[in-house]
């Protein structure tokens, strides 16, 4: 029993130390700022879509690149099947919610004022928590605990930004996604420039290719 235990923990650690260089947090804060300025109108969907397709071979080409000289390369196990009824109960939850919202609210507070609670305090929150879900799930399945933190900030901006005063129902998502991806995207710059200083190349190795 113990020695299941310290294989699993020692599994979950380099687990962790593969997500120590940053990468995730640089990619995935770029493409949520790209995001944010396809909300606002000003970069088009088609790009976007692009970049998303283009994630995997970002995220592999780096990690060739500048980690696997350095630590090395791992290849872990198959990641165990996620309960595809729940997700797809969750999925369905979320989607009746979206869709039910807006008539709830205007329902309840009147056409008026039920819209504009709607698009300035309640589809912002929403949208936060949908952001939500991805880090902190991640976070939990990986033991990369830090993913926590930005799980919260989605939640805060969710809360905050509608206070900005914004009139355009786009907008507050907009700048969601950028204030989100901007944390992001620093954080992951910080933390891959730290792994650079305090992992120099030591030897050329070859990736088996796939990885």
């Amino acid at each position: 029993m113990s020695t299941t235990l310290d294989l699993q923990e020692i599994e979950h650690k380099v687990q962790r130390s593969f997500y120590q260089d940053g990468l995730m947090e640089i990619l995935v804060g770029f493409y949520l700022m790209m995001m944010g300025l396809m909300v606002q109108g000003t970069m088009s969907a088609a790009f976007s879509a692009l970049l998303l397709f283009a994630y995997k071979p970002a995220w592999e080409g780096l990690k060739r690149r500048f980690i696997y000289p350095r630590i090395g390369y791992v290849k872990f196990r198959p990641v165990e099947n996620v309960d595809s009824e729940g997700f797809k109960r969750s999925v369905i939850t979320l989607a009746i919610i979206a869709v039910a919202s807006p008539f709830i609210s205007i329902l309840i507070l009147g056409a008026g004022p039920g819209w504009t609670f709607w698009t300035r305090r309640f589809l912002p929150f929403f949208m936060g928590f949908i952001t939500a879900i991805g880090p902190s799930v991640a976070a939990k399945r990986l033991r990369v605990y830090r993913w926590y933190v930005f799980s919260v900030l989605c939640v805060i901006a969710g809360l905050a930004v509608p206070y900005l005063g914004l009139e355009s129902i786009y907008e507050p998502i907009g700048i969601q996604f950028m204030a989100i991806g901007g944390v992001a995207l620093v954080t992951g710059l910080v933390m891959f420039v730290y792994f650079l200083v305090k992992y120099p190349v030591q030897v050329e190795m070859e990736v088996p290719d796939g990885g």
